[in-house]
């Protein structure tokens, strides 16, 4: 009845691909300073054993707290308070990418609601993960793949991940073959260092939304040079 869940199937867990970041020293998962209390730092590595997820976003919460009450007076059974609803919800993407910066990982990107996310509603994108996901698949099963099966295939998360990688790469090149594309290359670069930078080396995580830039109409307006180049790179997708 849904082929694209059939084929992508659904998104794991948090937790579950935090675990998948770090398959084998879940410490790395948080990080100290030496004025930190060896009691709170043997809590946060033992529950970064368990549940990685939660305690990088513990490290977090005792950042923004300024390291008081907390470290002290260590929470004794859950729900722990970084596991407020809005604050973990805001800021579990965020997490995410720094437990997987930490052990030099690439993030995954694979399931339903990834790749139609990814896609962006524009169906050349769709199609072109299609592409590179299912190329990736073939290469994986060469040896393995029977001519007159016929069964539709379901899609590892690994196999999508290296799929969208490929796809992502073939549309940043791509960039510099239009008008004005090496400019938009070099600011899509620029841009992207920059934001992943401020979110990988935020660890309080105080901004988890800091992945945006914004301009005051007066300043738009009073430059025509880069209100040029942001309008065409708005209309080169």
């Amino acid at each position: 009845k849904d082929l694209a869940n059939h084929v992508f199937g659904k998104n794991m867990p948090p937790q579950e691909q935090a675990q998948k970041y770090l398959p084998n020293d879940r410490e790395k998962a948080v990080r100290f300073e030496d004025d930190w209390p060896d009691e709170w730092c043997l809590f946060l590595k033992t529950l970064s054993k368990e549940d990685p997820l939660s305690a990088r976003l513990g490290e977090a919460w005792a950042r923004q707290r300024g390291k008081g009450d907390i470290v002290h007076h260590i929470p004794t059974k859950k729900p722990y308070p970084w596991d407020s609803k809005w604050w973990r919800k805001e800021r579990i993407e965020q997490a995410l990418m720094q437990i997987a910066s930490r052990n030099q990982q690439q993030l995954f990107w694979y399931g339903k609601e990834d790749i139609l996310g990814l896609s962006g509603g524009n169906i050349l994108i769709f199609l072109s993960l299609c592409q590179h996901i299912w190329d990736v698949w073939i290469r994986d099963n060469r040896n393995k793949y029977v001519e007159n099966e016929l069964s539709l295939p379901q899609m590892d998360f690994v196999i999508q991940s290296v799929g969208v990688r490929e796809t992502s790469n073939d549309w940043y090149e791509d960039i510099a073959d239009e008008k004005g594309g090496k400019e938009r290359k070099l600011f899509i670069s620029y841009i992207g260092t920059t934001f992943y930078n401020r979110l990988v080396e935020d660890k309080a995580m105080s901004y988890p939304g800091n992945n945006g830039f914004s301009l005051t109409v007066k300043d738009w307006e009073k430059n025509l040079k880069i209100a040029q180049f942001l309008n065409d790179a708005t209309d080169y997708g």
